[in-house]
């Protein structure tokens, strides 16, 4: 049976620090979930597998650019761990009665800064500038369901509810 949804887009969303600052807006891009990996092979395989680490991934970065060079960036590039949420909107398309339905997301991110762009300065323009944010911890909750909660100094991965990482923390007696 099909979903009732057709996810048309992201209508809206606004920047909040530490779940209390109200930062405006940036176009902000995620993190690119890239597993660690290692290829092997020997007997028993043909050729060679490269096989993810579960729950293991490379650097994330969340990178914001923002309109205008903002005291908002300076206050993200604040040498502290940095906790921001970026909450927004997304429109559906519902099949059933075809009415326009409202879904809210939101990301969560908790990070040290590395780096700040202040951008460029040209007449009746943007200037671009720009922060980005080392991720440790990340948090995605679409319409209140939590599908995928990160966090890589607690040793924790979770997808759908799912902690695929528990088992290791058993072993490793955490």
């Amino acid at each position: 049976m099909p979903q009732p949804q057709i996810p048309q887009r992201l209508t809206d969303y606004a920047v909040w620090r530490n779940g209390i600052q109200f930062l405006g807006t940036a176009d902000v891009t995620l993190p690119n979930l890239t597993a660690l990996s290692d290829t092997f092979s020997g007997a028993g395989i043909q050729g060679e597998i490269d096989s993810p680490s579960i729950g293991q991934y490379g650097s994330l970065v969340v990178a914001m650019t923002w309109r205008t060079l903002e005291a908002a960036a300076f206050d993200v590039h604040a040498p502290v761990v940095q906790s921001l949420d970026f909450r927004g909107n997304i429109q559906s398309l519902n099949r059933i009665n075809g009415t326009q339905d409202q879904q809210g997301i939101r990301v969560s991110v908790r990070g040290l800064p590395k780096g700040l762009d202040l951008g460029r300065l040209a007449q009746n323009s943007t200037m671009d500038s720009s922060n980005e944010i080392e991720v440790h911890y990340i948090k995605v909750v679409i319409d209140g369901f939590i599908v995928l909660e990160h966090d890589k100094l607690n040793n924790i991965h979770k997808i759908n509810g799912i902690d695929y990482r528990a088992q290791v923390r058993k072993n490793l007696g955490l």
